[in-house]
């Protein structure tokens, strides 16, 4: 294999090594946004969602004491 093969060969491993490096940081920047956006969805429902809960607990509980 000559000098300039190698050359070429080595500068195509780096490239692809820069392009590897570059698509697991837009990776694991996609996740982490994703991440985040999950949470403060999450976050923004919760209390309706607890609300919820508790007024059907409550229907619940009220309706069985009706019965008695």
């Amino acid at each position: 294999m000559s000098r300039r093969e190698k050359e070429r060969l080595r500068r195509e491993a780096d490239e692809a090594r820069q392009r590897l490096v570059a698509t697991v940081g837009e990776l694991g920047t996609v996740a982490r946004e994703t991440r985040a956006e999950a949470v403060a969805t999450v976050k923004r429902f919760a209390p309706a969602a607890g609300g919820t809960v508790a007024g059907l607990f409550l229907l619940r509980l009220l309706g069985r004491r009706r019965r008695r």
